[in-house]
């Protein structure tokens, strides 16, 4: 039997996804999860904030290089643009006016340009329906603070003090904002100055358990420094735990979005993660924490979706190549492991086919098979010439998929016959070419 496998690193397909002017479904699907892979609990940024040493980097970049770099950024702004859109969803859902909230952004479909336009556009329309929102509850944000007082506190000073620092929670800004001078001399603007860093997307009970202790500290003027370090403390708790909201949230809007689950639609996660989804959903409702073991659920969720699109992309990107030099695609042929094509060359005369398919791990491997019984000299002498044209190919594939960046390495073995397709065989029986690649890393194309 005449095999060979095509050994590609991850990194390589998240760059070939992002080198495109326009992505395709499939590219969106890879870049998308990628990102919300590497992402992480952290502060809100703005859409666009890079910062200095990453801009840098991708000056630095070769043009091919800095447009896939360029794609992977703006990956990583829609996956937390649309998190946050989902969590306004959420806490709009609890009660309040019928909020116009944008829809989430489609990464796909649009320039670099016009995708960074679209966010732009779509984080005003965000801060826009906070506010709106913010100032839709406020009346019965502020009875329900006051109700709570112990009689002894609700004095008309302590209201006047809540009153001003609800609206100062409104006044909050945006990501890119930095917050005004606070007189630290005064504990009032001290309190505003620590609610002006709750994060945005905490929820009506952390908006609500910040503007208590912010009261605490108005009602006890004797005692305002202790209560003022309470209220920081409660507020850096509330900003952690809001953080890990928008990280499930960003797993689960990248796993929901369209591209991602047409590349899923063959594959449901393993069976231990098979609730994940549905408890990450629980946390981005606001019913449930991210405990230590939900996050690490949810981390190899993203890992395996990860590798279910980079394998249907580079099956995808493999089809284009190889009709590039002259194969016909015959069938596609999707498994619960494998993304495989059947495919032939008209100077073949269907006497022999070849299967092509893409491993869980991203390996490409592929084999020739005869379709037609035939003996003699010359069908050995036509079975050796198409099994070492198939290896070129291969080898020629490789070096594609490569573009000089070292990630691809081909493994090919010449001179042999292939075996006769069994009809009545499992199709993409990959159990004698699995390990090809995995035990040959070299490139040996030449053999």
């Amino acid at each position: 039997m005449s095999s060979g496998g095509i050994v590609i690193l991850p990194v390589a397909v998240v760059a070939a996804a992002g080198a495109a002017v326009v992505l395709t479904a499939a590219g969106t699907a890879v870049l998308l999860v990628n990102a919300a892979g590497a992402a992480a609990e952290g502060a809100l940024r703005a859409v666009g904030d890079y910062g200095e040493r990453l801009e840098a980097e991708l000056a630095a970049l070769a043009e091919a290089e800095a447009k896939a770099a360029r794609w992977q950024c703006v990956a990583a702004d829609v996956v937390g643009l649309n998190a946050r859109i989902r969590l306004l969803e959420r806490r709009a859902a609890g009660g309040g006016p019928d909020l116009d909230v944008p829809p989430p952004v489609a990464l796909s479909g649009g320039t670099i340009d016009q995708i960074r336009q679209r966010m732009r556009e779509t984080e005003q329309a965000l801060l826009a329906a906070q506010r709106e929102l913010d100032a839709a509850v406020a009346q019965r944000e502020l009875a329900a603070l006051v109700a709570a007082l112990p009689p002894a506190a609700a004095t008309p000073d302590t209201i006047t003090a809540v009153r001003a620092y609800r609206e100062a929670l409104a006044r909050r800004r945006a990501p890119e904002e930095r917050p005004e001078p606070v007189d630290s001399r005064r504990a009032g603007q001290q309190v505003e100055g620590v609610l002006a860093g709750l994060d945005p997307d905490a929820n009506a009970d952390e908006r609500a358990a910040a503007l208590a202790g912010a009261a605490l500290v108005a009602a006890h003027p004797t005692e305002s420094a202790s209560y003022l370090r309470a209220l920081r403390g409660t507020v850096r708790d509330l900003n952690a735990r809001v953080a890990r909201r928008r990280l499930a949230a960003q797993w689960l809007t990248t796993l929901e979005d369209r591209d991602v689950a047409v590349a899923l639609v063959h594959n449901g996660p393993p069976a231990p993660l098979r609730g994940t989804a549905a408890r990450l959903r629980a946390v981005v409702d606001g019913d449930a924490e991210l405990t230590p073991q939900l996050r690490r659920e949810g981390t190899e969720l993203v890992t395996w979706a990860g590798e279910m699109v980079r394998q249907r992309f580079t099956r995808n990107l493999v089809l284009r190549l190889l009709r590039e030099e002259g194969y016909t695609v015959d069938a596609e042929v999707d498994t619960r492991h494998t993304a495989g094509l059947r495919v032939s060359r008209a100077d073949w005369h269907g006497e022999h086919t070849a299967d092509v398919w893409v491993d869980e791990a991203g390996t490409i491997h592929g084999r020739v098979l005869r379709e037609l019984t035939a003996a003699g000299d010359e069908a050995e002498l036509r079975d050796r010439s198409r099994c070492d044209e198939f290896a070129d190919h291969l080898a020629v594939l490789a070096d594609r998929l490569d573009t000089g960046t070292g990630t691809a390495e081909v493994s090919v073995q010449r001179g042999h016959r292939p075996e006769h397709r069994q009809r009545d065989a499992a199709a993409f029986d990959t159990s004698t070419a699995r390990s090809t690649a995995a035990e040959n890393r070299t490139r040996d194309a030449g053999r």
